[in-house]
């Protein structure tokens, strides 16, 4: 799973870091629309379309028996179930391509939250960053030492032995992206911090080191993620969430992601000559 994270990250980040400069908003619209285009060939090429042209014809013909035959409650009824049962098929030819999709669909939701879920630090901000150890591995927690050269400053260390935690706090200074170096014992490593000039600059701000969990490693891909037999659990950086308003809306980046990306999907049926 690392493999496939840093070859994720990698290609998101060199293509991300292109358009860095352009609005979050206008960027997270223009991604969402070419994965809506893309979407839609998807689906031409992996669906049985024939059956879905057959199956949406016959939704059509029982809509307009509904309508005609509004007054006859058995012929009416006889439509409605008719209508359900090709919705179902509709659905069920629907499933191929959808399980196609799944996994690339995930793997670009997973790479946009390192841009959109949170926000850089700013000069001056203080973040906390946390060590979580297993418990078996207590007992070395002093054995523990972070280093942090300029434009970042760790103070306050707090061993919290109850939830197995060691936790620091972490000043940014400057606008540059810089990272702290860990140690503890034979294991070592690198905790990177996205800092910005404000906290709308778009950047990858990657909150928290997975441990062994296949779905932690899954939802944060941007460092290696720890062995099932490391000492240390996860890392976690808290940090501020992002606001991406959408025409004045602050919807969540991945409502705005679906809705758009499915919208012109549909918009662009007529031109891939798809049927959904």
């Amino acid at each position: 799973m690392n493999l496939v994270n840093r070859i994720c990250t990698s290609l998101t980040d060199a293509l991300l870091g292109v358009f860095s400069g352009w609005s979050p908003a206008l960027l997270l619209i223009a991604i969402s629309a070419v994965l809506g285009i893309l979407m839609a060939i998807v689906f031409r090429f992996t669906s049985q379309q024939a059956q879905l042209k057959r199956v949406a014809d016959l939704s059509r013909a029982q809509v307009l028996a509904i309508k005609l035959f509004k007054d006859e409650l058995g012929t009416m009824f006889v439509s409605l179930g008719r209508l359900f049962r090709y919705t179902g098929l509709r659905l069920w030819y629907s499933l191929p391509p959808a399980l196609v999709m799944v996994i690339p669909f995930v793997l670009v939701l997973v790479q946009l939250a390192r841009w959109y879920e949170h926000s850089p630090l700013v000069d001056g901000d203080v973040a906390m960053l946390e060590f979580h150890l297993n418990e078996a591995d207590w007992s070395r927690h002093k054995q523990l030492q972070l280093e942090a050269a300029a434009p970042l400053e760790l103070t306050h260390r707090h061993n919290d032995a109850v939830e197995k935690v060691v936790t620091w706090n972490v000043h940014a200074h400057g606008e540059d992206a810089a990272s702290i170096d860990w140690r503890l014992g034979d294991l070592t490593g690198t905790k990177r911090i996205a800092i910005g000039a404000s906290r709308d600059a778009l950047a990858p701000v990657d909150a928290q080191i997975a441990g062994p969990s296949f779905w932690d490693r899954l939802l944060y891909p941007g460092e290696p993620a720890f062995a099932s037999d490391a000492p240390i659990r996860e890392v976690t950086l808290q940090v501020h969430e992002r606001d991406t308003p959408i025409l004045g809306l602050n919807v969540p980046w991945w409502l705005t992601f679906l809705v758009v990306s499915i919208l012109v999907a549909m918009l662009v049926r007529p031109l891939v000559g798809v049927q959904f």
